[in-house]
């Protein structure tokens, strides 16, 4: 039969690895929001295709969600450029419809990637401009997207590291956070 201190350092580990592995992914993704248009290059263009597709996902719990996809190409380059997120229940996402039918009506279109990315089959897609530099899709706009996600992951890792420390060293904690000077 297990006892509460075994039961209890199984969760301190799992809170511990949870804290770190979140963390680690919020750190890995943290560059992602500072990225400049001076570190991006321009890669410009006719449009080959845009379509939009929505598809059902399911996680391991099987709750269901949908998720929407913008995938285009241009002529110039053997390259697929995709853009995707999960729209919940939705079965339409405006944007990505609105962003096809605005790429499809350009005829000349400039997708912005990372230098880094130059060689990869499948870039990712920090802006998109149309004719005449009209912005189809804004840098701003895409890192918006993963800045909650990043944040998010960095406060709960750090959350759960500190929950970790609080449950294996509760009274040196307490004398920490507690301790009025």
């Amino acid at each position: 039969m297990l006892n509460s201190s075994s039961v209890n350092k199984k969760y301190e580990i799992k809170m511990l690895l949870l804290g770190v592995m979140s963390t680690l992914l919020g750190l890995y993704s943290l560059p992602y929001i500072f990225v400049s248009k001076s570190s991006l290059i321009p890669l410009k263009g006719t449009l080959n295709f845009a379509k939009t597709y929505i598809t059902t996902v399911e996680d391991r719990k099987g709750n269901k969600s949908r998720k929407s996809e913008l995938i285009f190409s241009l002529k110039e380059y053997n390259k697929v450029y995709s853009i995707g997120e999960n729209i919940g229940t939705d079965y339409r996402d405006d944007n990505h419809e609105k962003i096809a039918q605005k790429l499809n009506q350009a005829s000349l279109v400039t997708v912005w990637i990372k230098k880094s990315e130059i060689n990869s089959s499948e870039p990712e897609v920090f802006q998109i401009d149309g004719p005449d530099d009209l912005i189809i899709l804004s840098i701003a706009e895409v890192k918006n997207t993963k800045r909650f996600i990043i944040t998010f992951s960095l406060i709960f890792g750090l959350v759960c590291i500190k929950v970790f420390f609080w449950m294996r060293f509760p009274e040196k904690m307490r004398s920490i956070f507690l301790s009025k000077n």
